[in-house]
């Protein structure tokens, strides 16, 4: 996962680079490698320390063309090497002085360490030490709440009854939905495509009015949507889909302030009743994906 920002304004390098470490000391998921071989099952294991990496590059020479090739190449390369599972940390910073008081911030992680909250949770850290430290305070280096409470609430749940939960949830399901297109060879194998559609304002506010009018949430009302567009690519009633959901129980003291990988994809089944009221089929929607 690759983070981009532009930084405006003086900024001490030395300080930036210093509540990085600060964060990694701070956090465990940010120490964390993963091992499998030889082993019973895959480990994610925590290094007391590691050095955080922060490359600094100076491209105040290059004019706006030259940088913008620059920062473009940078950012291929950087998809490109990747990340070794096996050696920690998995995350890395590069800032790029494009003038005397602007940079370009690429912030790169491996998505196993670390969610969209977690990201916006560093970052916030992150700029909370850079101003104590250019203010000449000293910042708490305490350590922040622990992913492996996480780890150790997913394991004490009851197989048992998840098993029982997705078997009635399954029962009667007729196979697995292809996605529209097929898939389309290519190298490796496969081929990927993205397609990206932006609503327009006006657009934005008719889909936020249809499902308050519908008394569901828009991210309801997509999935919705994409149901609807399973189902009749596939000449099916009933599809099942994958969607991500974050969990952060209620009952992990203050695990809205912890970093980790708090997602899970978990597979969602849209029976379609037809001459059912849409808003009707949408609440059942939106209580099964809570």
């Amino acid at each position: 996962v690759q983070c981009a920002a532009e930084l405006d304004g003086p900024l001490a390098l030395e300080h930036f680079a210093r509540a990085w470490e600060l964060v990694t000391v701070r956090h465990a998921a940010l120490r964390t490698f993963f091992t499998w071989e030889g082993r019973e099952r895959p480990l994610q294991v925590v290094r007391t320390r590691v050095a955080m990496d922060v490359q600094l590059l100076d491209w105040r020479h290059l004019d706006d063309v030259a940088q913008i090739t620059q920062w473009n190449d940078l950012l291929r390369r950087d998809r490109a090497r990747g990340f070794d599972l096996t050696a920690a940390p998995l995350t890395r910073v590069t800032l790029a002085r494009v003038a005397p008081q602007r940079h370009r911030l690429l912030w790169a992680m491996h998505h196993a360490v670390m969610d969209g909250w977690s990201a916006l949770v560093v970052l916030d850290e992150v700029m909370r030490d850079y101003a104590t430290l250019a203010a000449g305070a000293v910042p708490n280096v305490g350590p922040a709440p622990s992913f492996d409470r996480f780890v150790g609430w997913l394991q004490a749940k009851d197989r048992a009854t998840d098993d029982a939960f997705w078997r009635r949830t399954f029962a009667g399901f007729a196979g697995p939905i292809d996605l529209p297109g097929g898939r389309t060879p290519g190298r490796g194998g496969h081929r990927r495509v993205r397609t990206t559609l932006v609503l327009t304002d006006a657009e934005t506010r008719a889909v936020r009015a249809a499902a308050a009018r519908l008394q569901v949430t828009v991210n309801t009302l997509l999935i919705g949507a994409w149901a609807v567009m399973l189902g009749r690519h596939a000449g099916r009633d009933d599809v099942l889909f994958g969607v991500t959901v974050s969990e952060r129980p209620v009952e992990i003291p203050d695990a809205e302030r912890a970093a980790g990988l708090y997602l899970s994809t978990l597979p969602v089944r849209a029976p379609m009743q037809r001459g059912a009221a849409l808003g009707d089929w949408l609440r059942r929607l939106q209580l099964a994906l809570s």
